[in-house]
């Protein structure tokens, strides 16, 4: 174990100093490719002649030197960063270790008087237990509802139907006018809209069966104050039982 332990811990210093051999290569490439190339750059179109390779070694010599800098500047601006966020997490634990000593002080206290008297425990678990009850109560989403008034009269809307009857749907949630009209017998012909709640669509009302229609009107909602009315023909004397629903 030991062994192993020693292999890792050279692999890791090996692999640190070729990242640092690395940095410092990047940074001598681009100052002899920028400022080292400008200079030369400049100075033979000065002198007219080209650079000796004395000067030439010496200016590599100086951005080497600069290289190296820059690299260290890199890790020292690293080790600042990593102590930094290594100062905030000890922070951070220290916050939590205090928020759950406080916690767990606040438990044995509560533990303690718990124990005082059974009869108190049982009477709090009570109001506790109806209380939350109570919240979930509160808490719990209205569900929606539907509420359907049929009446059925002589009709005196559709010129060709003999009989028609209207549907009132009612609902305690606003929803959109989407519902479906199944009756046992078949439909001659169906009307729909929001009463006091805007225009009528013409193509509100579609036939999926005989029996079987669905409403669709895109706007406005079915409300309390605005339900919606479906009106259906039919010449039979009756369609039978007719069953609605959402679509």
């Amino acid at each position: 174990m030991a062994c192993a332990t020693l292999g890792a811990r050279e692999i890791t210093f090996v692999h640190n100093h070729w990242l640092f051999i690395g940095n410092v290569f990047a940074h001598l490439v681009a100052s002899m490719s920028g400022i080292a190339s400008f200079v030369f750059a400049t100075i033979e179109h000065v002198r007219k002649k080209p650079i000796e390779s004395r000067a030439f070694f010496t200016i590599g010599v100086l951005c080497l030197v600069i290289a190296f800098d820059q690299a260290w500047q890199d890790e020292h601006n690293n080790i600042k960063v990593l102590i930094g966020e290594k100062a905030a997490l000890w922070q951070e634990r220290d916050f939590w270790k205090s928020q759950s000593y406080e916690k767990d002080a606040s438990l044995r206290t509560r533990d303690s008087l718990l124990l005082k008297n059974g009869t108190a425990l049982v009477d709090t678990q009570d109001s506790l237990a109806k209380l939350s009850n109570k919240i979930l109560d509160i808490n719990k989403p209205q569900a929606q509802k539907f509420t359907v008034r049929r009446i059925d009269h002589q009709s005196d809307i559709f010129i060709k139907w003999k009989h028609h009857m209207q549907l009132v749907v009612m609902t305690n949630l606003p929803v959109d006018g989407r519902y479906i009209v199944v009756c046992e017998k078949p439909i001659g012909d169906m009307e729909a809209r929001i009463m006091e709640g805007g225009p009528t669509f013409p193509n509100s009302v579609q036939m999926v069966q005989p029996n079987e229609w669905i409403v669709r009107i895109p706007s406005p909602q079915i409300t309390l104050t605005n339900p919606m009315l479906i009106t259906i023909g039919y010449n039979q004397d009756s369609i039978g039982v007719c069953q609605t629903g959402t679509n």
